[in-house]
């Protein structure tokens, strides 16, 4: 007998496996618009974490702002991965200041992913552009393989959780905590982890299992952030 980590995960109800070569490709015109411009774009946060609630998902927010724009020209913001396309206006003194969703990142397996933002505006003297980088995740948790006994190590990954903090996985049978395991430390801007461990601590009892993953040792379902998730014995 074995457990089940199901495949459609609440941390990712979308994924595409994307090449590095074409990521780069996407990249270099953002980075060349950047270079050619005096025009100024940044960002609020060194990494932006993306949430999802059954199918939809919830883009975080993200502050932009730039300078060196013709007063009352429309600014167009549009990301390199192709999910952020939005327009805003100049103001007198030639600054932009918008709040929008981060962009989306696509991704295999729960990591983080590079994004170019370009901010251009368009007038009768030529073009004006700015860029900068960014990155972005999602709050998420994978196993490989997601089919294994219950005492075989497997492959963790996870994403978007605070950094420096413990990340927990809380096994819950009818709404009560059975076992808990405590994984590494998240590391980095986008609270990154891989580490090795098994599916599921000692003896299986129960048919199925409820996962609640956060950062507190204490089993609660007000713990924030928090993923929640299902093992299934087949």
């Amino acid at each position: 007998m074995g457990m089940r980590f199901p495949e459609k995960r609440i941390g990712c109800p979308h994924r595409v496996v994307r090449s590095a070569v074409g990521v780069v490709a996407l990249l270099i015109p953002v980075a060349v618009a950047a270079q050619a411009s005096a025009a100024t774009l940044s960002v609020n946060q060194n990494c932006f974490v993306n949430t999802t609630t059954e199918r939809t998902l919830h883009q975080a927010p993200m502050v932009v702002t730039g300078s060196g724009y013709v007063p009352g020209d429309s600014v167009t913001i549009t990301s390199s991965d192709g999910s952020v396309n939005t327009v805003t206006q100049a103001g007198p003194a030639g600054t932009i200041g918008i709040q929008i969703g981060a962009p989306t990142p696509f991704l295999k397996l729960p990591g983080s992913q590079v994004v170019g933002l370009t901010a251009s505006d368009d007038n009768a003297s030529g073009t004006i552009t700015g860029g900068t980088f960014l990155k972005t995740t999602l709050l998420d948790v994978a196993t490989v393989p997601s089919t294994a006994p219950p005492s075989r190590r497997v492959s963790w990954y996870f994403s978007g959780f605070r950094p420096g903090r413990p990340i927990y996985v809380h096994y819950l049978h009818r709404g009560r905590q059975v076992a808990r395991v405590r994984f590494g430390e998240a590391k980095g801007v986008c609270g990154l982890l891989r580490t090795r461990a098994r599916f599921f601590p000692g003896r299986q009892r129960y048919q199925r299992y409820g996962l609640q993953f956060d950062d507190s040792k204490r089993y609660s379902k007000r713990s924030r952030p928090r993923l929640l998730n299902s093992l299934v014995r087949y």
